[in-house]
């Protein structure tokens, strides 16, 4: 299967999104390649991870109760770690190693 060039955008909080064009080289991205099954699986992911947004609860209620919403937080940050290690298995090697250096520090 052949595969494409599309980029990760993250566009705020957990806002991400799969473009094929890269409008804005100031948006932190990602370029990956991919054919059609890992786009569709990168596409569910990234909607997993949209959708597990911060809640506003979490902030407006009770700011600094780190008991609050334990399970939604350690949800997302599973989601958000599966996407990185999708994103590194099919990013270009510039992605590559951009995830190895934030990975290392």
């Amino acid at each position: 299967m052949q595969k494409e060039l599309y980029y990760v955008i993250w566009n705020s909080g957990t806002h991400l999104s799969l473009q094929k064009q890269l409008t804005d080289p100031q948006q932190i991205h990602y370029a990956v390649e991919v054919d059609d099954y890992e786009k569709k699986k990168l596409q569910e992911k990234i909607a997993e991870v949209s959708a597990g947004d911060v809640i506003p609860e979490h902030v407006f209620v009770s700011p600094f109760d780190e008991t609050k919403g334990d399970i939604d937080k350690m949800e997302l940050g599973e989601d958000e770690d599966n996407l990185f290690h999708m994103i590194y298995n099919v990013g270009t090697e510039r992605t590559k190693e951009r995830l190895l250096s934030l990975y290392n520090q």
